[in-house]
């Protein structure tokens, strides 16, 4: 038996924002539908932004209710926000062991070993790694951080070995 670790991983809200939109989309493909109206909503503030919307027609019936949309739009991000700050595991210095005996995750506020029972996905986005314990609760593991003599490799290995399904 081995253990792989995973040392202070450390994720910025930006980070956490891209990689929490990237699962999102990839894990709930419906989600598209919601996302694609919005869209319009981008081209808005580049035309306000650059000029292309006179400042004394930015409040006018038709505008209106693209800053609707764009209240909308803004309010995901600092939810988001929020989340994060009030989460120790995602904006503190979280270590992770791996090993056949389970995930071990320990930061500032919580020392947890899960059994890989319970882990039955994770998601890669480059060298991040989404482990999925339950619908709300996931482990963000930056592969780069992986302890020598192990490897990202290694780590994929280990986890579809005891049956985590990577995708």
């Amino acid at each position: 038996m081995y253990s792989i670790a995973v040392s202070a991983v450390r994720l910025s809200f930006w980070r956490y924002f891209y990689l929490a939109w990237r699962f999102t989309l990839k894990a709930n493909p419906l989600i598209w539908v919601i996302v694609l109206p919005l869209l319009p909503v981008v081209l808005f503030v580049g035309q306000l932004l650059t000029g292309a919307i006179p400042f004394a027609s930015w409040f006018s019936g038709g505008t209106l209710f693209f800053w609707f949309l764009l209240a909308i739009f803004l309010m995901v991000p600092v939810q988001m926000a929020r989340t994060y700050r009030q989460t120790p595991l995602l904006n503190s210095c979280t270590s992770y062991d791996l090993s056949d005996a389970g995930l071990k995750v320990d930061n500032p506020t919580q020392r947890v070993q899960l059994d890989w029972s319970v882990v039955p996905r994770a998601y890669r986005f480059g060298s991040w790694l989404v482990l999925l314990s339950g619908q709300q609760q996931g482990f963000f593991l930056n592969l780069d951080c992986v302890q020598g003599p192990h490897a990202a490799d290694t780590v994929l290995r280990l986890l579809r070995h005891h049956g985590v399904d990577v995708r």
